[in-house]
Parts: C-alpha cells; sequence; structure tokens
C-alpha cells in the first residue's frame, strides 16, 4: 500500500491468500488520508518507523573496517573551506517550523540558503554537483527536517553525510539509528539557535575540535543512501516473510480465489497464509498517535524556534510526550500479536 490513497480502494472482501502492507514514506504530520478508515485492514508495515514489520529508511550507516583508514595521516576536513554554513531547501512553510529557526541563526552566523526559499541556485540537475560543491567550501550543512516525528530522518541527512561536510540536524530519532553519535551536531542539544550558533562559530576558528566530527569515518562506518543500496534489503525481508507465513498444509484447489491460471492455462494453487500472521494494526493509534511534536502545537518549541531559551530539562519534558522516541530501536511492544 503506497501513501496515496484512493477512493475506490475497498477492503471489505478479504482474501486469506493476501497480506495488507501500510507502505508509506511520508511523516505522520501530514495527513492524506482518515486513518482511522483503515483501522483493522493492514496486516503488516512498511514505513521510515524502526520498529515497523519492514523499516524502510531513507538511508543507513553501516560498519566495514577501513584498514587503509585507520593507518592514513590524519586528515584536516576544514583544510580550503571558506564558508560556514548552506540549506537547500525549496519547502519554505512547515510544521517543524525550520524555516523560523534558521532566520534566527542568521542573526547570528552566515547562513547561505540555496533553492526557492533562498537568493542562491542549485538545480536538481546540478544535484551532484552543488553537493561536491558543498563539500569544497562549506564547513556546516543544514539537515532540518520539514517534520518532528519518531525516525522521520530522511535524504536530507544521507545524502550530505557522504560527503565530508557535517550536518547540523534537526529531527527526532537520530539516537534510536545506528548513526554514530559523533557524526552530526543535534540543533536539540542546545538550550537557544544562539547557543548552536556559539558552538559552530567554535568549530569554524578550531579545526582540531572540527574534525571530530569526521572520526567516525575513518573507523570504518559507511553511509548508505537510496533505494538500490537501502531499498531492496526492505523487499527481500518482505518475500522472505511471506515464505514463512505460507501455510502449506492447506488445500483449496477447488476454490476460483485460490487458484492461479497462467498464459498457458496451468492451474496452480496461490499460498494460504497461516492464522498467526493475519495480525491487524489499529492504523491511526499505531501510525499518527503521539507520534509527532510541532511548534503549531507546543509553546516550548515555539518559542525554542524563534530564538527564546528552553532549558535542557523543558524540552526533555516535552519530547518525552513521545513515548516510542525513548524505546530502544528493536522494541516491537507496540505491534500487534
Amino acid at each position: 500500500m503506497s501513501s496515496r490513497f484512493e477512493e475506490s480502494d475497498n477492503f471489505a472482501k478479504r482474501s486469506p491468500h493476501t497480506f495488507y502492507i501500510f507502505w508509506v514514506i511520508e511523516s505522520a504530520s501530514y495527513p492524506f488520508a482518515d486513518l482511522n478508515t483503515y483501522n483493522g485492514v493492514f496486516n503488516w508495515t512498511m514505513t521510515y518507523r524502526l520498529d515497523s514489520d519492514f523499516p524502510r529508511p531513507y538511508g543507513s550507516i553501516v560498519f566495514s573496517p577501513n584498514v587503509s583508514a585507520k593507518t592514513a595521516a590524519p586528515k584536516n576536513y576544514a583544510h580550503g573551506k571558506t564558508k560556514l554554513a548552506a540549506w537547500f531547501v525549496s519547502n519554505c512553510y512547515t510544521i517543524s517550523g525550520r524555516e523560523h529557526l534558521v532566520k534566527v541563526l542568521q542573526t547570528h552566523m552566515d547562513v547561505d540558503i540555496y533553492g526557492g526559499c533562498g537568493t542562491l541556485i542549485c538545480t536538481i540537475e546540478e544535484s551532484n554537483e552543488c553537493r561536491e560543491m558543498l563539500e569544497k567550501d562549506y564547513k556546516f550543512y543544514l539537515a532540518f527536517e520539514n517534520s518532528l516525528c519518531v525516525d522521520y530522518i530522511t535524504e536530507k541527512f544521507f545524502e550530505t553525510i557522504k560527503y565530508n561536510v557535517v550536518p547540523v540536524v534537526y529531527g527526532l530519532g537520530y539516537e534510536r539509528t545506528q548513526i554514530p553519535k559523533g557524526a552530526y551536531i543535534d540543533v536539540m542539544d542546545f538550550a537557544s539557535v544562539q547557543d548552536l550558533a556559539s558552538y559552530l562559530l567554535y568549530l569554524d576558528s578550531n579545526d582540531t575540535a572540527y574534525n571530530e566530527y569526521f572520526r567516525w569515518k575513518e573507523e570504518g562506518y559507511k553511509a548508505l543512501e537510496g533505494q538500490h543500496e537501502v531499498y531492496k534489503q526492505t523487499f527481500c525481508d518482505v518475500c522472505e516473510r511471506l515464505h514463512e507465513a505460507e501455510d502449506r498444509t492447506v488445500v483449496d484447489v477447488a476454490s476460483n480465489d485460490g487458484v492461479h491460471v497462467n498464459k498457458s492455462g496451468q492451474q496452480f494453487q496461490r499460498p494460504m497464509i497461516k492464522e498467526k500472521y493475519r495480525k491487524v494494526y489499529n492504523i491511526n493509534e499505531w501510525f499518527a498517535t503521539g507520534q509527532c511534536i510541532s511548534p503549531n502545537n507546543n509553546e516550548k518549541l515555539k518559542s525554542f524556534v524563534h530564538g527564546k531559551y528552553v532549558s535542557h530539562e523543558d524540552m526533555k519534558s516535552e519530547l518525552q510526550k513521545l513515548p516510542l522516541l525513548f524505546k530502544p530501536k528493536n522494541s516491537t511492544d507496540d505491534r500487534p500479536t
């Protein structure tokens, strides 16, 4: 099931031969349908959430020992960089309020904005050249998500981290992933946007401290991004689980619903799904309830993105309203059994 729901979709007739998979890659902040309509419909989930039956992230970090990197002389990643921070963006009004955060950040330091929300141009057709320019000229990239939902970490981060530039992230769930903590700077670790700017300016003046954010690469970690390297594993997992769920003891050749006819007119039995695999989700509660936070409905976060001071304790208290955020990444407590 893709993230586009059609009015004509009819799940009233459920076949014992068919799985329904809730397949969504957009954040839970953006309502694409009344999910209550689909409660009790889907057997499995395939989303960006790490507790999905089939997690489908936008990218991943893998560990692959790199002997040559470990034995090479230390590299100064700051060498030749003449600019501070860049942001590539086309969506200027977001639920996360990232545009307000950047506006405040610009009062404390230089931020170059490319795309429809800024004055600089770097087109999709020039994307590779843009990333190479980013790596050559800039020390930081603002990987700010349009939604603050648990585990919603998009290509904004994974496309950037492949290059030698430090991502500054504004999102939720990084600590639940395999991404090394020292690979990025989290906006939420600071009590104010001014404090964030002060830290970035400190790193700009201290190459040794700046280079610490690249140590993970020299220790053997590698970033994977995109359909070819990441998504294919998700579909392999689906195929494997489908074979596990097949009930080969059931004979249903007499049923038209249980028989396929190929182009040669030959009939063959459709696999029957084992009863224990026919679980269903309250999909609205699982996907949408208590998964996101926004300045539009949270006064502390609103104050923060507009440049006000919010203590770590107060911000953590607000984030604790999203209980999944503090569960281990392999937790399956919320999956139906």
